[in-house]
């Protein structure tokens, strides 16, 4: 008996120190937050417009609680003028992003799926010179959130991750990322920042929440049904590349060679005669 409650205490314990560090750290994010929501604006200035485009599917449902709990008050307290846009089924990301106007930046609260279908719908435009500009901010509430952690660098907990990634919104703090664009058959391009899934196993999981009944034996009840369903699976598909390049030589296309000169052009005076080989 007096084990029990040594252990009973110490897990109380231990949670309430969790839980005080968590509050402490919330409480550092509203004040830092708050610094730029007490900054005056110029005669005419509008606040800076920020549209959030949020998957409420994200973690089984979870993503919106946490956005609406850790995010969305940091971007209130800062000032922002912020629209909340909820998307009802898959692609809609993508179709929002082709159309969107209005807005200073535009904050995906989701996953990669969410961003990866952001980044197409944007550079599927027609004026993708153009709106290639517009910022894009991360508010990582989904399963996966590769890029958001591959920006802010390191293993952090939820707390820390949409914090930091508020913050870097709030700042206009902006990274350039190199976009992969995939080639389809149907002429328009899909485009990807972090990894590309194809196949019977992706196809699988787009499944799993239709056995919701089966808690969290769910995902691997959807491999097993997907598999006895149709065996073999298979999926065709044709890759090529193209090898790095060896160094600039290759792509480098030397200037066309100056036109003759006459004879009696050696008796002038020019910049080119007088200066050497450099041209000014």
């Amino acid at each position: 008996m007096p084990r029990t409650s040594t252990k009973v205490l110490t897990y109380g314990g231990n949670y309430a120190k969790n839980k005080y560090k968590e509050n402490e750290l919330k409480r550092e994010y509203c004040e830092e937050a708050r610094k730029y929501g007490a900054l005056p604006l110029l005669p005419g200035q509008k606040p800076r417009h920020v549209t959030v485009i949020m998957n409420p599917a994200a973690r089984d449902s979870e993503g919106r609680k946490l956005f609406e709990k850790h995010a969305a008050p940091l971007l209130h307290l800062a000032g922002l003028q912020v629209s909340i846009v909820k998307t009802e089924h898959e692609g809609q990301t993508k179709e929002l992003m082709a159309v969107i106007s209005d807005t200073d930046a535009v904050v995906i609260a989701g996953g990669d799926g969410s961003l990866c279908e952001a980044i197409t719908g944007l550079l599927r435009r027609p004026d993708d010179d153009q709106t290639i500009k517009l910022p894009i901010g991360i508010c990582p509430v989904g399963k996966t959130n590769t890029i958001a952690r591959r920006m802010l660098r390191g293993d952090l907990s939820d707390i820390r991750l949409l914090g930091d990634s508020m913050l870097a919104v709030i700042r206009e703090e902006t990274q350039t990322f190199d976009v992969l664009s995939i080639a389809s058959d149907q002429g328009k391009p899909v485009f990807a920042l972090a990894e590309i899934q194809w196949g019977p196993l992706r196809d699988a999981a787009e499944k799993a929440s239709k056995y919701w009944y089966l808690g969290p034996l769910k995902k691997r009840a959807t491999y097993v049904i997907s598999s006895l369903k149709e065996w073999p699976q298979y999926a065709r598909g044709k890759l090529s590349y193209v090898l790095p390049c060896e160094g600039c030589s290759k792509c480098f296309k030397s200037p066309p060679p100056p036109p003759p000169q006459r004879w009696w052009q050696s008796f002038l005076k020019t910049e080119n005669n007088t200066k050497g080989n450099i041209k000014y």
